[in-house]
């Protein structure tokens, strides 16, 4: 076939369905938005990742995942053999079943290490995703990485280009460089690197430490020494090529990503800026994500020529929409009351706490006799993750209070329906962060394609707009007191006093969303900057 413009798509999450919770959170939620988008592509894109037989470590119970009720089926060869990948990481065997997604131009690949093939100590490296402990991630993404180029080349499939995100991706070019120099078996790993490098771009897709992992000599060795014998690769060479960039002592698959790659991308112009005050030699360049419109968009809405359509009857689509979900998540709630939703992981730098930092006044707020407020905090914390887990028990405690219960609603759980439902319910997306660590907020798209107005610091995607007579920015410092003053002040009124300025700024969110951050700019921009560059 003409590789020409083929484009792999390395990821170590995709969130397809809820029936498949091969996720975590925002980093899957955007790799399947553009999977959904790639289906309309004029070029291939294959879509490789891994395939965890008992989902996210979070949010699956006991039991095996069924990728058929995804539409997935499993990879079958022109004689209808199954087709397995063998990916020569250790000395046992390690073989790959392959799942199968083909919609148009967009093929998902995933490789499962679940199958009778496997010793049962190989088959739990991708029992869980990022679970259960520090040396299976380091596994995991071994897999991913030289399992990836392994499948392609088994298909014949040898792309111009690999996107790589984030570092849990790192490894693939450990497996381009490996496979460069078996067909050159006279250059050198520097020839081999430069020669690689032009076919490999990355996406960081935050400043956060917790975007790749961290491991030392001892642990590097102990997964990759037989890989880099076989391969004739000098095991200090390969290490150097990942040091970290504070600890030298340490591997970064962030540094062994970064390093590597002709180009890189950061998902938002703040993002570039935080990432050269963290990383003053960064040459990230800035693509800000985008969504998949029709995936995430209410159908009324795209059944609908809104510019045509009559406040009255603009608003009602609002207000059905709203009140079906509220239906739908059980909630007992007032469709007619001002609704504010914050849904994210329930991380401290994310600030879920912000709106609960002055009780007597959000009590005044909720409970105004004539202007009432409803909020919905939704999120999960990792178990692991202690702060978060007392950021929970602080918001359980404060919805069951008598003053807050009818009008505070905490839904402890994630999702792609609940999200469907959740940006359906809002009237207002708040997004408060402490500035520098959103890196993008694809949420807000979410809900500001359904009409929900923007209430959020000037981070991530925010930063980019112009919120005067659309949204309201909340200014990062005294965040806690702005909050409750330009909700006293600005937006109940707007809502409840001034609904014909509500609903122009409602029609202004959404067109800003559909011509600006959608998946298909976001292609648009990765095929001009990223893939194939004119200049």
């Amino acid at each position: 076939m003409d590789n020409s413009k083929t484009v792999a798509y390395i990821s170590s999450e995709y969130a397809l369905s809820d029936d498949l919770p091969i996720f975590a959170g925002g980093l899957g939620v955007l790799a399947a938005d553009y999977f959904l988008e790639a289906r309309k592509s004029a070029i291939p894109f294959y879509f490789v990742g891994l395939l965890y037989h008992h989902g996210f470590i979070e949010d699956w119970p006991e039991g095996v995942l069924d990728p058929t009720k995804s539409a997935l089926k499993l990879l079958k060869d022109e004689n209808d053999e199954l087709v397995l990948v063998d990916i020569d990481i250790f000395e046992r065997p390690l073989l790959a079943k392959v799942w199968i997604k083909e919609e148009g131009n967009a093929h998902l690949l995933l490789l499962d290490l679940n199958t009778t093939a496997n010793e049962q100590e190989s088959r739990e490296i991708t029992a869980q995703l990022y679970g259960p402990d520090q040396k299976n991630m380091l596994a995991q993404q071994l897999v991913l990485g030289l399992g990836s180029v392994k499948l392609l080349n088994r298909l014949g499939i040898k792309p111009a280009i690999f996107h790589l995100n984030e570092g849990h991706t790192s490894f693939t070019i450990l497996a381009l460089v490996t496979d460069y120099l078996e067909e050159n078996p006279n250059a050198t790993l520097a020839e081999a690197l430069s020669a690689t490098k032009q076919k490999v771009v990355a996406t960081k897709h935050t400043i956060l430490h917790s975007s790749g992992i961290f491991f030392d000599r001892q642990q590097f060795d102990s997964l990759l020494t037989k890989y880099l014998a076989r391969h004739k690769l000098n095991a200090d060479e390969i290490y150097k090529l990942g040091n970290n960039y504070t600890d030298p002592a340490n591997f970064s698959t962030n540094a062994l990503l970064l390093n590597n790659c002709v180009r890189g991308s950061c998902v938002s112009g703040v993002h570039c800026a935080f990432e050269i005050g963290v990383h003053p030699n960064s040459t990230l360049i800035p693509v800000t994500n985008g969504v998949y419109k029709e995936r995430w968009q209410d159908q009324k809405w795209q059944e609908t020529k809104l510019d045509d359509l009559p406040d009255e009857k603009f608003s009602q689509i609002h207000q059905d929409n709203k009140s079906a979900a509220f239906k739908f998540l059980g909630l007992n709630l007032d469709p007619n009351y001002l609704t504010v939703v914050w849904s994210r992981r329930l991380a401290q730098y994310k600030r879920p706490l912000l709106i609960f930092s002055d009780l007597e006044r959000l009590n005044r707020l909720v409970n105004d006799s004539s202007k009432p407020v409803q909020i919905i905090i939704s999120g999960v914390a990792h178990r692991k993750d202690k702060e978060g887990q007392e950021i929970v028990a602080k918001i359980n405690e404060i919805v069951a209070k008598p003053e807050f219960s009818k009008r505070i609603v905490y839904l402890p759980h994630y999702g792609l329906t609940l999200t469907k439902n959740l940006i359906n319910c809002a009237d207002l997306w708040l997004n408060n962060p402490e500035m520098g660590k959103e890196a993008c907020g694809t949420s807000g798209m979410k809900a500001g394609l359904n009409g929900a107005l923007e209430f959020t610091v000037p981070d991530g995607w925010a930063a980019e707009v112009d919120w005067t007579n659309i949204g309201w920015s909340l200014p990062d410092e005294n965040a806690a007191e702005n909050i409750y003053k330009i909700l006293e002040t600005e937006i109940v009124p707007c809502f409840y006093d001034l609904k014909p300025d509500w609903i122009a700024r409602m029609r202004k969110t959404i067109a800003l969303v559909e011509n600006h951050y959608t998946t298909k700019r976001m292609m648009e921009d990765y095929l001009r900057q990223l893939y194939f560059p004119t200049n």
